[in-house]
């Protein structure tokens, strides 16, 4: 897509700030002088599996969010990344797996879309994204969260693309 990235991943790790490998740790170590068009960044599975705390969307007027929590963790990444980097900001979901905190986590997200305006790739619920055949399944999915290389390539991507083309023209 002729893009220059950073890709800033490390297996295991979550949005709750528990330590200097969580993605808000990791992220106050990206340098502040570079520069980016659009920021991109995945709702963890690692929370939902980990039982992190989900916590309640504070509201873009709060002065403080509870990094210690999901909802907090995200809304500081979208006000951190705004305020450093001032550009916009994309979520994407995982595809649909079995996982109540994971779906609490969708739910929460679509609540901090409305309030923040942040865009959302959501193939978690969607149900035409995630309507293919098990033979289908068992090549895109190294297990039920993880995307094989076919899952990338020919079910995750074109679906992220779509998505952030129609996001980037607004």
């Amino acid at each position: 897509n002729g893009t220059t990235f950073l890709k800033e991943a490390v297996s295991g790790t979550t949005l709750v700030d528990e330590g200097s490998s969580s993605y808000v740790s990791r992220l106050k170590k990206t340098d502040k002088n570079l520069k980016f068009d659009l920021f991109v960044c995945q709702l963890s599975t690692n929370d939902a599996t980990q039982n992190k705390p989900l916590g309640e969307v504070a509201g873009k007027d709060a002065q403080n969010y509870d990094t210690s929590t999901v909802c907090g963790a995200i809304e500081y990444i979208i006000g951190y990344v705004r305020d450093t980097w001032n550009c916009p900001v994309v979520f994407y979901t995982s595809a649909y797996y079995e996982n109540e905190n994971y779906a609490a986590m969708v739910v929460a997200l679509k609540q901090i879309q409305a309030e923040y305006g942040v865009g959302v790739i959501d193939m978690y619920t969607d149900e035409a994204f995630n309507d293919i055949t098990e033979e289908q399944r068992s090549l895109y999915m190294a297990d039920a969260i993880h995307p094989t290389k076919a899952g990338y390539l020919e079910w995750w991507t074109p679906k992220m693309e779509e998505y952030l083309y129609g996001f980037v023209r607004k």
